[in-house]
């Protein structure tokens, strides 16, 4: 059986980087983008550097010719696409969503909705012109089933991007294309070690981080696997699909005592000001 052949984007950092290490040992062929070029080049070296498994682009996920530009790639190089995973994405301060400063309000919902957007439906395009199935897969998170508080905006992304997902995977069904989400559950990245929080705020939000995080928290290499395996599992994947289901999972740790490898006393908060007008 061919090797599969996967696009990820966000892939050199996070979740992301992980999964692509991961597919990569699998045998997987892998086209992978990041709009730091300097960061993509770091990731490229580190997993051996190009090669005819893997290739690398500077791609900015909210400019769709550059999301079609991975397809090409992919064409270019492996002679088509299997899988595309959308795992670009990013974060908001923590606090009141009305007092997020706007840029980085439209920032994230640019990367997270409209990146997820473009790369769906490039990748529906793709499979549907070369008359091949199909599979992609788009990440939920907090708050994909409901809001939740001081997170307006990510929140907010994750159910957007839940019910685009699950009805573009109802719609494609017919065309052998599958789509499913996947959520990791909380991830120990650089993100959780210096989180964005509104100033004012930091107090209450890093009592409750340096609570959390130990208690639910895995590093990326956890989710990562079940990413991978999910990616290349030969039967149909699931609508919905996570690491792991949440509250089992809290139990064995609070039962055993084992909590997650981080230092919470090293999480340094970045603080960002309040916009309180334009």
């Amino acid at each position: 059986m061919m090797s599969k052949r996967i696009v990820i984007t966000g892939a050199t950092s996070g979740l992301g980087k992980a999964t692509a290490e991961q597919l990569a040992a699998a045998g997987a062929r892998l086209v992978i983008c990041s709009e730091n070029e300097a960061a993509l080049l770091k990731t490229l070296t580190a997993m051996g550097g190009e090669s005819d498994r893997l290739s690398g682009l500077v791609a900015d996920v909210t400019n769709p010719d550059q999301v079609e530009a991975l397809a090409t790639q992919a064409q270019l190089r492996y002679g088509g696409l299997d899988v595309w995973i959308n795992n670009a994405g990013m974060a908001a301060p923590s606090g009141n969503g009305a007092l997020v400063p706007m840029a980085l309000g439209e920032q994230l919902i640019n990367t997270n909705i409209l990146g997820t957007y473009y790369g769906s439906v490039t990748a529906v395009r793709h499979f549907r012109n070369a008359g091949c199935a199909g599979r992609i897969i788009n990440m939920t998170g907090r708050g994909d089933k409901g809001p939740v508080k001081n997170a307006a905006l990510y929140s907010s992304s994750k159910a957007w991007l839940r019910n685009f997902t699950l009805a573009l995977a109802m719609e494609e069904r017919e065309h052998g294309i599958e789509i499913g989400t996947f959520n990791p559950g909380l991830t120990l990245t650089g993100i959780t070690a210096r989180p964005m929080i509104l100033a004012g705020n930091e107090a209450q939000q890093m009592k409750g981080l340096r609570t959390i995080l130990p208690l639910i928290g895995d590093p990326a290499s956890e989710p990562a696997r079940s990413l991978a395996a999910l990616a290349l599992q030969t039967a149909p994947i699931k609508k919905e699909n996570r690491h792991r289901r949440l509250l089992p999972h809290v139990l064995l740790r609070l039962i055993t005592g084992k909590r997650a490898d981080i230092d919470v006393t090293a999480i340094e908060p970045r603080l960002v000001a309040p916009e309180l007008s334009r």
